[in-house]
């Protein structure tokens, strides 16, 4: 029979806070919960309960709810608190209030009509009510504050409950709610306790529930085995310790006079006190405490630290010679104990040393040790060690593990104990670098422990509470517990099943000890009593549970297919870990809802129960138990089991049964995250990451393959048209040389063709004779030539490559004038005749150049030159070559000008020569012999052969065009003549003079000369041209199914222009983020001229990678990247911060000098020095109704007083003055609050008994302060706990004048679990019903939706996300009239111009005029969106989790780049810069070897991997077969404990990304990585989008393999309200159930604010509907339509971004995204439309959040600044386990933002324009603020703020959420980790982060400047 553990069985609890508030709205219940743990929440959350009857008009049955309150002065801070989370209208009311509430009836009822909730001091109350001007029967809710106050019998609160009472017979009555503190006093005798309690239940008609976060844990924590071992008393005096008075006496002596001096004047003196006193009080109570040993180790400590604090800087001498003196008076108590200490070896040796808990501490610890268990217990298995060891003050935890290390050292029995320790930070200032380091200290320590790297952890409070620690099997509490609180948390912290906890005490406590033991698990009964959850029992009061096995009740589950099991007693567990693995944010744990339902069979009760999932799982419906079970434990059971057999139908449970968890999820991930930029050697690059690249072979058009031209067979001829759009810039044409436009010529070149080519749009290319526009023109006639003929074409194609391109000096190509060269035309030149445009070919030149085809130059014979005369029209429009220089690289000059007056014997240009003469026969031995020719001005022909590019001038030209030149270039001409000279590119303004005699003229003409160097560019644009037109025809053919391709005659496409073209353009496209702001700051005169330097400084490809780190980049620009990480490593942890400060070093056990910091002074002694403003630490003591004083205006009003700790100095009289001030009556009103002057001006005959009360308050405080000062200077590193519970005395407020009444009323404490659930089923029907019949306001159906006026804006209209961009420019037009053809939706025309399909084919690295970025950048927002709709239509029944992965694999880049690559994508991907010497292969010509590289042998096998693993394939693990490669890489990555880490090295990279690991041929092969071809996929999309529309789109991405729904697809979209609570006969219970959520969170309201009217208000509920909100069965909750929200909001902006005039350059564009798509603007936008008041949810954690933002962003006045902070917040997706605390902006609010779109979007029946519409209204504020001065990316900005000292330096993958982590460091010593749900969110986290703290620390520096000066 299996016997079950009640405690495994129940469901897993909901918060405390849940849990109350769920039977506050069934039952009138008394909440006792400390201040801030919220009280107001639960108070709120009660009040929008019951919101649909307080929206109800009064007139129809609507009711009031009154919070009640004790005190004026807490009136409006109620108020306010209500105000900010609701949108109910609140009045206040006190004895002041003006409104003329008591003049007549009718006003008290106007009054009430206007306001929802009324906060009311309790008098005002009672006086209404006795005048019969209110009717509690009028109110639905009724909270006491402080109801604690019920007692006393002439108290308001009791005569209002009088009332209560007695309506409560024959009337509805209102639910009554009583907020007090916790009413249990530690001190308090138990019995005592529980007869007070009982008559503050009757006083109050309600039932105290006990619920706390304390509460919760004594029940559901684990009941260790408690333990209390008495030990003899220590008296340090008994010991005969040698030297002990003279100690004590220094001890003494030294504090005295440190306490007594007055040298130190708190303003002008650095004050060492601070140290000295804290060295002396640690090692005092360190020697009273652990004996003379342990101080004897703690004086060492404080002589080295005091030492420190004296080297580190420079200090006035009176503060040197106090520092010396402490350090000798630690120096004498060394050496005084040193003799004895230092013999001690063993733990023998040291037990007369040490008190007697120390040493029975070791022998628990002994009991542990392996040995010890196999051999004295007898033990099997032994079990490991997992204690805690709880200590109150830091110093004993640290010596107490200096004790054990060294006892581990001595005693071999206790090697396997592996201690730590871990303290809390003193003080509250989380910027300060050493409680960081603590923090960071703490989590180490912890992670350490869970993974049993450490066993023995010693710990201050700090773990009792909130940090999690992993099940530990031992607790030792080594100071007694002082309080309930810190028992029930120590014992909570002994989670192991059999686990022990052990208290030592010494005998002289032993009686207090046992009384306090006796009254602590008393209370804890008392406490249990009241905190039944009896829907989800742990004890079972139905008899018979014990008798029978469980798991016969009912048949397991079992799946045939795998043959797992599930039993009934194992269903409950399996249900829990379903829960907690739904998608849901840091604050909400989602646990299952269960209901118990008695049923009566024959007398006998059984029991039926329904079992409710989080409302983000697919199963929305309750599930039900159909047989009855025996009791509720069977029935809770047999409801899990039924649900784990739905949730595994419904594929939630895999066929294992257990949980499709994010594991699996993660490990997908893993394969298609995008990876990380910065360098970590051996990992293997990702599919589909950019440093995964492969060969693939360059593509030919098809049109230029077959156009093999035949002898006597018809052919076409093609010219080249040049036309020029621009003359030659300026800086390009410095001799201001005339040039004629070439389309006047009456010749130029084209090409012969077999076969007819498409139509291409025209291209620039870029000349000397200005920027050209080239058209492809067929003309008109086919012609044919002869074979004799082609021949001699074929020569002359030759030649024009050979010798005038000089292509073929390498020795790479061959000729091949047959058909087996891929590209097969031949260029002829062309005559042409202008009146009818046709071409012939002009074989005259032809032949007249063949046949002069010999090598030039020729060098004439010397008789010929004799002969030679100069005649000048020889030489215009010529190319010359000078003959006398290096004829193996010819240099070829265009002759510019003729110079008649120049001639040999002019005086020549350079001192060394006296004219040209002189210089030719000393230089080349030449003599001139023509004295009369004129000479010439030439001008280089450039070998520049890319003329794709606008020229530059100021590019150093490459050395091959000048190598030796010798011309006589004015004035270096002797300079340049030796070869070694490098100057020999003389500057072009200078001219160069040639002697025509030495000179031989080319046959081609200088103007042809130009045309025929643009070829190769002209020819390499044209294929690429035809290639995209092919991919143009395949997309018509085979996405839209088109027949006809081709352009008609009439039509043409546009032209291929550059966004560099003109300079017009220039200042279009907005390049740096920088300049964006200038423009928007300076005039646009001084922009223009910015822009063309920028312009021209870089090549295009730039201004493009920013923020990207690359180490190498460091090394190259010369910063030194260090290799210091000795910050924070090994153990130098190990006294991080004890108590506050780093230092380096290590601890060894043998080594004496033990490096350790108590405190970092010599930050304390530069830092601020004015005593109050230095205490940071603020816990307030004081109760004042509930708030932790959140008060209106918290700045002002004085704190109560403050705890101190940290490092401020204590300014006693100060902090007397201030508690005198604050708790003095007379001065009181004016302190505590600004708003009520009088506050104890409130009915007389109250007021003795309240200023008693205050006076005592006021005495005990004062009482109470006194005694913490002292305490303070007694310990001060007692640790505090956390909070302090507000406890309250009900002795204190009761009388003895018992009312009569009070005596009939029994008290109504249900008695069994049975009677309970009765109550409160009872309780939650009534109030359905009142509910259900309250007045609704609009609820009709609505026929259609409609944007309300106030967001109708033309600005949004400016272009639709229907239609294609008006940004664009590649349409066709009509042949040579400039005039567009437009297309619309259905008509495609005849698809996307080619030049634009080239634009989105071209990378950034091609350093062309174009790139896919922009487009790229739409593209991916489009996919995002597409694939995201599609699958929020397809998935219905799949959370959020699994849509998100869906979404992830689906838009991975390794997802497109196998779609990519099966649609041929890599083969017309442009990735490298045309070159066209080294990889441009010429028509008509064969590379000479055939060599192709392979790709890398697995590149294969892991497309075919990815392939498998995108089908949604199991990946099976491979062991990876190690190479020598990657032996090195080992280190950088590893996975431990569900974490897998990779490391970057710190180390210049070596090499060249771009270049191949392999060789490969140039000429047929490109290299190109997995991700530009992702890229490419995505920036096709984004061209057909703007080109077409979206429609056109989605069918583009269907035949890329995309999942995408198409227009004409009709899918059904199913209501959003969800039927399931209907029932036969209530058909409309889900319709009115969302009427009462309507009405009860306004939406109507909201629907005002937004500007949007919903058709079907299901979606505006959804949207609003937190997870945690287990009441709404109706909708669901909102992650899906935040799902769908953020990839709609996203697109939205980036094409709003996209279409702006500004063009923003890609770079601006992803940042300006970044910018405005993210939480942190989302969530404010969230909070400036107010959402919060209408957020459905139940969320303590949340609730908090919310409220701490909604305060933040009201005083920054809502205002974006995107530099500011504000953009720097975190957000809790990006937080790191344990550091809670950081976050500032709740997730959930952004999520409702995008929830919001999401719904719109579907409520519009998916209508982009009108969502956009309505979001433009709400965020044109901020998108106009952010285009206006765009934030930089975080990562960037960390990069410029600490330029040289920024690395990333390791990626953590958390296996089980799938989170990444990364840690940034800075400085060297300083590392913050950021977390994401992928690397890049988490990178920019971290650097978020680090900016964060820089930002303070400057800040820091910057407030106080006359501090360094120090």
């Amino acid at each position: 029979m299996v016997r079950v553990r009640a405690d495994l069985q129940c469901f897993n609890p909901r918060d405390y806070q849940v849990e109350l508030l769920d039977k506050a709205t069934k039952k009138n219940t008394i909440v006792q919960l400390g201040t801030g743990s919220g009280k107001t929440f639960i108070a709120v959350l009660l009040l929008k309960e019951y919101g649909v009857q307080l929206f109800a008009p009064l007139d129809q049955g609507g009711k009031r709810a009154f919070f009640v309150v004790e005190k004026v002065n807490l009136v409006e801070q109620q108020a306010i608190h209500i105000e900010v989370h609701t949108s109910f209208k609140v009045g206040q009311v006190h004895g002041q209030t003006s409104s003329g509430l008591w003049d007549s009836k009718e006003q008290c009822d106007q009054f009430m009509k206007r306001h929802h909730v009324v906060v009311i001091t309790a008098q005002c109350l009672l006086d209404l009510i006795r005048h019969a001007y209110l009717k509690i029967e009028d109110m639905c809710v009724l909270i006491f504050d402080e109801c604690h106050h019920a007692l006393g019998s002439q108290h308001p609160y009791r005569s209002i409950m009088v009332d209560y009472k007695l309506l409560k017979k024959d009337k509805p009555v209102p639910r009554v709610l009583g907020l007090t503190a916790s009413l249990i006093k530690a001190k308090v005798a138990p019995e005592k306790l529980m007869e007070q309690l009982k008559k503050l239940e009757s006083a109050m008609d309600s039932v105290i529930e006990t619920a706390s976060d304390l509460v919760s844990l004594s029940k559901y924590g684990a009941k260790p085995y408690e333990v209390v071992i008495i030990c003899k008393d220590f008296e340090i005096g008994c010991l005969g310790i040698p030297n002990f008075d003279t100690v004590i006496e220094i001890f003494d002596e030294t504090v005295a006079f440190v306490n007594t001096t007055t040298e130190f004047h708190p303003d002008l003196d650095l004050d060492p006190r601070r140290p000295i006193k804290d060295s002396l009080k640690t090692t005092r109570a360190v020697f009273r405490q652990l004996g003379p040993w342990a101080a004897w180790r703690t004086a060492q400590v404080w002589e080295k630290e005091l030492g420190k604090i004296i080297k580190s800087q420079v200090l006035p001498d009176k503060t040197l010679r106090f520092l010396n003196m402490a350090k000798t008076s630690m120096i004498t108590i060394k050496r005084l104990l040193e003799p004895e200490m230092k013999k001690i070896k063993s733990i023998e040796a040291l037990r007369p040393y040490v008190p007697q808990r120390v040493i029975r501490l070791f022998e628990i610890l002994e009991t542990f040790n392996p040995e010890f268990q196999k051999e004295r217990m007898k033990l099997e298995k032994a079990e490991h060690l997992s204690a805690i060891i709880f200590v109150d003050q830091r110093y004993i935890a640290y010596s107490l593990l200096l004790m054990m290390r060294h006892i581990k050292s001595w005693e071999p029995k206790f090697k396997f104990v592996n201690p730590d320790y871990v303290v809390g930070a003193s003080g509250r200032n989380l910027a300060s670098s050493d409680s960081q380091g603590l923090h960071k200290r703490q989590t180490e320590v912890l992670r350490r422990f869970h993974r049993n790297e450490i066993n023995c952890l010693i710990a201050t409070s700090v773990l009792e509470e909130g940090v999690d620690v992993k099940q530990c099997n031992l607790v030792i509490k080594f100071d007694r517990p002082l309080d309930m609180r810190s028992y029930v948390q120590s014992k909570g912290r002994a989670r192991r099943a059999g686990s022990r906890y052990v208290i030592t005490v010494e005998e002289k406590d032993t009686a207090a000890c046992d009384s306090d033991l006796k009254d602590f698990q008393q209370i804890e009964k008392i406490l249990l009593s009241r905190h039944r959850t009896v829907n989800n029992p742990i004890e079972d009061d139905s008899d018979r549970f014990e008798e029978f096995d469980v798991d016969s009740q009912m048949e397991p589950y079992v799946v045939e297919k795998t043959g797992a099991t599930l039993k009934m007693s194992t269903a409950i567990a399996l249900i829990n870990r379903y829960c907690s693995k739904l998608p849901s944010d840091i604050f909400t744990r989602l646990v299952p809802h269960n209901q118990i339902i008695p049923i009566e069979e024959n007398g006998v009760t059984k029991y039926c129960a329904e079992l409710l999932l989080p409302i983000n799982s697919p199963i929305k419906h309750a599930i039900v138990l159909k047989n009855p079970m025996p009791n509720k434990k069977t029935a809770q059971m047999a409801v899990a089991l039924e649900a784990c057999r739905q949730l595994h139908l419904e594929g939630e449970l895999d066929d294992n049964l257990l949980p499709k968890g994010r594991e699996s999820i993660a490990k997908l991930l893993e394969h298609i995250d995008e990876e990380p930029d910065e360098y970590a050697p051996g990992i293997a690059a990702k599919v589909g990451s950019s440093k995964r690249k492969q060969l693939y072979d360059k593509k030919i058009a098809r049109a230029l393959n077959e156009s093999f031209v035949e002898a006597d067979k018809e052919c076409f001829i093609y010219a080249f048209e040049l036309e020029r759009f621009r003359e030659a810039e300026l800086t390009l044409n410095p001799k201001r040389r005339k040039f004629e436009d070439p389309f006047n010529y009456e010749y130029c070149f084209g090409f012969l063709s077999a076969k007819e080519i498409p139509k291409i749009p025209p291209f620039p290319v870029f000349l000397r004779q200005g920027n050209m526009k080239v058209r492809l023109i067929v003309a008109p006639k086919k012609t044919t030539v002869t074979a004799a003929q082609l021949q001699e074409i074929q020569l002359f194609h030759n030649y024009l490559f050979t010798q005038v391109l000089q292509m073929c000096k390498t020795g790479n190509l061959e000729f091949d004038g047959t058909s087996n060269a891929p590209l097969n035309t031949l260029i002829v030149p062309l005559n042409k005749r202008k009146d009818d445009m046709s071409y012939t070919i002009n074989m005259k030149y032809v032949s007249e150049v063949v046949a002069n085809m010999e090598n030039m130059p020729r060098i004439p014979k010397d008789e010929v030159r004799r002969q030679y005369k100069f005649n000048a029209e020889d030489y215009k429009d010529a190319i010359v070559m000078p003959w006398y220089r290096n004829l193996e690289q010819p240099v070829f000059y265009y002759v510019a000008e003729i110079l008649p007056e120049w001639r040999p014997s002019s005086k020549f240009p350079d001192t060394h020569f006296e004219t040209f003469n002189e210089y030719f026969i000393k230089k080349y031995k030449l003599e001139i012999y023509d004295q009369n020719q004129s000479l010439l001005d030439v001008d280089f022909t450039s070998t520049r052969l890319n003329l794709l590019q606008p020229r530059i001038q100021n590019q150093p030209r490459r050395s091959r065009t000048v190598s030796n030149s010798s011309t006589s270039n004015i004035p270096q001409a002797s300079a340049s003549d030796s070869k070694e000279s490098n100057t020999s590119v003389p500057h072009s303004s200078q001219r160069q003079i040639l002697v025509p005699e030495l000179m031989d003229i080319h046959p081609i003409s200088a103007t042809l000369w130009n045309v025929i160097a643009a070829l190769p560019s002209i020819f390499y644009r044209v294929n690429q041209l035809l290639l995209t037109d092919e991919l143009r025809e395949t997309i018509l053919v085979k996405a839209f199914g088109k027949e006809k391709t081709k352009l008609d005659d009439n039509v043409e496409w546009n032209s291929l222009a550059y966004a560099t073209e003109y300079e017009e353009k220039q200042t279009i496209i907005v390049k740096k983020i920088q300049q964006l702001r200038d423009l928007n700051q300076k005039s646009i005169e001084d922009q223009e001229r910015e822009t063309r330097e920028n312009d021209k400084i870089d090549d295009g490809e730039e201004l493009f990678n920013i923020g990207v780190w690359d180490p190498e980049e460091a090394v190259r620009i010369g910063v030194e990247i260090s290799s210091r990480d000795d910050r924070m490593d090994g153990e130098d942890q190990d006294t991080v911060g004890l108590t506050q400060g780093l230092h380096d070093g290590n601890i060894s056990d043998e080594d004496d000098e033990l490096p350790f910091v108590m405190h970092d002074y010599t930050a304390r002694l530069t830092s601020n020095r004015n005593g109050i403003g230095a205490w940071s630490g603020s816990e307030s003591i004081v109760p004042s109704g509930w708030g932790d004083w959140d008060g209106p205006e918290p700045d002002n009003s004085p704190m109560p007083f403050q705890i101190l700790g940290g490092p401020g100095g204590l300014n006693v009289q100060a902090l007397m003055a201030d508690v005198g001030r604050v708790f003095d009556p007379s001065t009181a009103s004016s302190s505590l609050s600004q708003t009520v002057q009088e506050s104890t001006v409130s009915p007389p005959k109250q007021l003795t008994k309240e200023e008693e009360q205050f006076k005592k308050l006021q005495n005990d405080l004062l009482k109470q302060a006194k005694e913490r000062l002292e305490a303070l200077e007694m310990s001060e590193d007692m640790e505090k706990p956390r909070r302090l519970e507000d406890t309250v005395n009900l002795e204190d407020y009761g009388d003895d004048q018992e009312n009569q009444e009070d005596e009939n009323t029994p008290t109504n404490f249900p008695k069994t679990i049975d009677e309970e659930i009765e109550e409160l089923s009872i309780g939650a029907r009534k109030k359905q019903e009142i509910d259900d019949n309250a007045a609704k306001t609009d609820v009709l159906e609505r026929e259609n939706c409609e944007v309300l006026p106030v967001a109708i804006n033309e600005k949004s209209r400016s272009f639709s996300f229907e239609k294609e961009s008006k940004a664009i420019n590649g349409r066709l037009i009509r042949q040579r009239s400039e005039e567009y053809v437009s297309h619309i939706d259905s008509d495609i025309g005849l698809g996307v111009s080619p030049c634009l399909l080239l634009t989105a084919l071209t990378t950034s690295n091609a350093a062309d005029g174009m790139s896919l970025e922009r487009f790229e950048t739409i593209g991916d927002s489009f996919l995002k969106f597409a694939t995201t709709d599609y699958l929020y239509h397809t998935l219905l029944d799949q959370h959020e989790g699994k849509l998100s992965f869906a979404r992830s694999k689906e838009v991975s880049n390794c997802n497109l780049y196998r779609l990519g690559k099966k649609l041929g994508i890599p083969q017309l991907i442009v990735a490298n810069k045309f070159d066209a010497h080294d990889s441009w292969l010429p028509p008509c010509y064969i590379p000479t070897c055939d060599f192709k590289a392979p790709n890398t042998d697995d590149a294969e096998e892991k497309d075919n991997e990815i392939e498998r693993i995108l089908d949604g394939q199991v990946i099976e693990e491979k062991p990876e077969n190690k190479t020598g490669w990657d032996i090195g890489g080992d280190v950088s990555k590893s996975t431990t404990d569900g974490i897998e880490t990779i490391t970057f090295p710190k180390q210049a990279r070596v090499g060249n990304d771009d270049i191949s690991p392999l060789p490969y041929n140039l000429l047929t092969q490109q290299h190109i990585s997995d991700k530009s071809i992702a890229d490419a996929v995505e920036a096709l999309i984004g061209v057909h989008l703007l080109t077409l529309g979206p429609n056109p789109t989605l069918k583009v991405m269907n035949w890329m393999g995309l999942k995408v729904i198409q227009k004409d697809q009709k899918s059904d979209v199913p209501s959003p309200l969800l039927r399931f609570i209907d029932t036969p006969t209530n058909p409309n219970a889900s319709l009115n159930f969302l009427n009462n959520l309507w009405q009860q969170f306004q939406f109507t309201q909201l629907e005002e604010k937004i500007g949007y009217r919903f058709k079907e208000r299901a979606y505006l509920v959804q949207a609003f509907t937190h997870a945690s909100y287990i009441n709404n069965r109706v909708t669901g909750c909102y992650q899906r339509l935040e799902f769908l929200g953020d990839a709609v909001l996203d697109y939205m902006i980036t094409r709003y971004l996209f279409e702006d005039s500004r063009q923003y350059s890609p770079g601006v564009l992803t940042d300006l995204r970044s910018a405005l798509v993210n939480n942190t603007i989302f969530a404010s936008l969230a909070v400036k439309f107010e959402f919060q008041k209408h957020f459905i949810a139940m969320c303590p954690g949340l609730y908090h959040m919310i409220e701490k933002f909604v305060k933040l962003c009201s005083e920054r006045n809502f205002d974006t600044n995107f530099n500011a902070e504000m953009y720097m917040v975190t957000t809790e997706e990006e937080i790191d386990e344990g550091q809670e605390e950081d976050i500032e902006v709740p997730k959930a609010m952004g999520d409702i933002f995008e929830s919001v779109a999401g719904a719109i979007y579907l409520d519009s029946g998916r209508n982009l324009d009108t969502t956009w519409q309505v979001i433009f209204h709400m965020m044109r504020g901020t998108i106009e603020l952010c285009c206006a001065n765009p934030p930089r990316s975080p990562i960037r900005e960390l990069m410029e703020f600490e330029q040289s000292k920024v690395r990333f330096s390791k990626m953590e993958r958390i296996l089980e959420s799938g989170k990444v982590r990364v840690t940034v460091e800075v400085v060297n010593n300083m590392r913050f980790t950021g977390m994401g749900r992928n690397y890049r969110i988490a990178k920019a986290t971290a650097a978020k982060r680090a900016l964060k703290y820089l930002h303070q620390i400057e800040q820091q520096r910057r407030q106080s400047p006359s501090l360094t000066t120090v």
